[in-house]
């Protein structure tokens, strides 16, 4: 019997601003709902299961099995009513380890998913930036992410 595959590829067409903030999530979304006259509300937060590696020393007569350590990453959601734009913001730290392991200076991230002009996603940014907290905000390109499927979401 021939095998057969699915192969299934993901749209990352939307834009993706890094945040660099030292503030709470609630904070920095406080702000960026006040900047941007938006309604970013917390929903289910992103669960990701890793693996422990517990290191054993010659001595140890017992070997220690790999153990689950799960990290947690705040995410913030809203939808515009009028223009369908979606709007995430996601945390990109938890517990000592990062969602996108190659922007380690990122605190959070910025997803707006939609039909959107250049001018409304360069708005988006220059008020992010404008953000007394923030201290620096930069536009990122998600194709070129090593670990972009965990920018997936289901909502």
């Amino acid at each position: 019997m021939k095998k057969q595959y699915l192969t299934i590829e993901f749209d990352f067409d939307f834009l993706l601003i890094g945040i660099c903030c030292s503030e709470k999530d609630y904070r920095l979304c406080y702000e960026i709902n006040k900047s941007l006259g938006i309604k970013l509300k917390r929903i289910t937060d992103i669960q990701i299961q890793s693996k422990l590696n517990q290191k054993s020393s010659k001595n140890d007569l017992i070997e220690i099995p790999e153990m689950d350590k799960e990290n947690v990453f705040s995410l913030f959601n809203y939808q515009h009513p009028k223009t369908g734009l979606k709007y995430n913001v996601i945390s990109n730290k938890s517990q000592g380890t990062r969602l996108i392991k190659e922007k380690k200076e990122v605190d959070y991230f910025l997803m707006i998913n939609g039909e959107a002009h250049t001018k409304e996603k360069k708005d988006a940014l220059t008020k992010v930036k404008s953000i007394g907290m923030v201290m620096t905000a930069f536009e990122i390109e998600p194709q070129k992410l090593k670990s972009k499927d965990r920018l997936i979401l289901n909502d």
